[in-house]
């Protein structure tokens, strides 16, 4: 009897180990779940924030074209400067905002921000070894018809075509109606 007591000794020791690793180890995971998702909620926002500001920002140009690449620059700016150093602090890898802009010939539906990052999946190395998930936030909220474009409508539909698509703006009395 003694013989077997003393093989069965410390066994509770290791078991309460290995158990008690284990519960650590599905904790951090855990940990490392809440931050992905803390972290894809706010790349969500800065999403929505950038992609409000390319709906409404106007910047009076002469074409349609300048007037998006200007809308294009203030909500990635605005981006940056609000969300991006956060969204990196936290663990996200190669961020990359983009806009599907009217004139790339996507629907109307499909006109807005799209933000990726990649972020780790575990912070342990022996889990997932390292893999890392890409993140993708959407926000296609479309885009007001920038006054150029409300400019050139009047414009045709008065009859005046001037070379070069652009007509005078003193010809015409613009009213923010939507166009």
């Amino acid at each position: 009897m003694s013989l077997m007591r003393q093989k069965k000794q410390g066994q509770s020791t290791i078991e309460f180990l290995v158990v008690f690793l284990l519960v650590i180890a599905i904790l951090f995971l855990h940990v490392k779940l809440v931050f992905n998702t803390a972290v894809g909620n706010l790349a969500h926002y800065g999403t929505f924030m950038a992609s409000r500001i390319f709906l409404v920002y106007d910047s009076n140009s002469d074409t349609p074209q300048n007037s998006d690449k200007s809308a294009q620059d203030r909500a990635t700016a605005y981006f940056e400067e609000k969300f991006l150093g956060k969204i990196t602090a936290l663990g996200a890898v190669a961020p990359q905002l983009s806009f599907n802009l009217p004139e790339t010939g996507k629907r109307v539906e499909y006109i807005g921000a799209i933000f990726k990052f990649q972020q780790t999946i575990s912070i342990f190395p022996l889990i997932a070894a390292g893999l890392k998930a890409l993140f993708v936030s959407e926000s296609f909220l479309g885009r007001e018809p920038p006054r150029s474009d409300c400019l050139q409508m009047i414009c045709r539909a008065m009859g005046v075509e001037p070379a070069g698509g652009t007509c005078n703006l003193q010809m015409a009395t613009l009213f923010d109606d939507g166009c």
